[in-house]
């Protein structure tokens, strides 16, 4: 922690369950769309290799597409669609959020497949845009104002599913909170398998994902 910045944007899913000392999640913006997404080339309908570099992804398309390959795929959203416009892979899954930001989904080139939540659940605090800054920071008080609150509540269950599994990038946890009346659901799965959901009342968030996670 060099004070070199004053804050730091993130897309909260790739976070580190664990945050350097000193700092802390100032502010969390409203949920843009959860949803995993598979594109393919207009008028290609093969679906024999697939790239993603997410193991949770790949685990879940593998119970829908049981002969599909995969490869990894790297660089940003143009870098990815270029090379399926290149035809290196028949279809790429992205998360919506990202697509809808860019504003691609009216794209000509593509076709965009929506996968539900039976089919695919997402990562933990996908479509999540988070603020971190230091603790006890002047700008605390300025960035609660831009914090959703409903978003928080969803953000904050979600990582605690990631904290009580030890959760990081090369372990395919799934876990998706949504406020509903007053309560917030949480539906969440280790290795994509065993698909757990509970309800409970907001003020009980971090006990629901602890009695969630014992089933898991």
């Amino acid at each position: 922690m060099q004070n070199q910045i004053d804050i730091a944007v993130h897309s909260a899913k790739d976070l580190p369950v664990k945050l350097a000392d000193g700092l802390e999640i100032g502010a969390v913006l409203k949920r843009a769309n959860y949803h995993d997404v598979l594109v393919t080339n207009q008028n290609h309908d093969s679906l024999h290799t697939i790239g993603t570099g997410s193991l949770r992804r790949k685990l879940f398309f593998h119970k829908l597409y049981p002969d599909t390959d995969f490869r990894d795929i790297r660089g940003n959203i143009d870098t990815r669609l270029q090379k399926l416009r290149n035809h290196e892979y028949d279809g790429i899954i992205l998360a919506m959020a990202s697509l809808e930001r860019l504003h691609l989904l009216e794209h000509p080139d593509f076709r965009f497949q929506l996968f539900d939540i039976s089919q695919m659940i997402p990562a933990a605090c996908q479509g999540i845009i988070a603020v971190e800054n230091r603790k006890n920071d002047n700008l605390n008080f300025l960035l609660q104002e831009i914090t959703d609150l409903e978003t928080k509540y969803c953000f904050e269950t979600e990582r605690h599913v990631l904290t009580l599994l030890g959760g990081d990038c090369s372990i395919p946890i799934s876990a998706l909170a949504q406020v509903k009346n007053y309560q917030i659901e949480l539906i969440a799965a280790k290795d994509c398998q065993n698909i757990q959901k509970k309800t409970a009342i907001i003020e009980e968030r971090f006990h629901l994902a602890e009695e969630l996670i014992q089933n898991l």
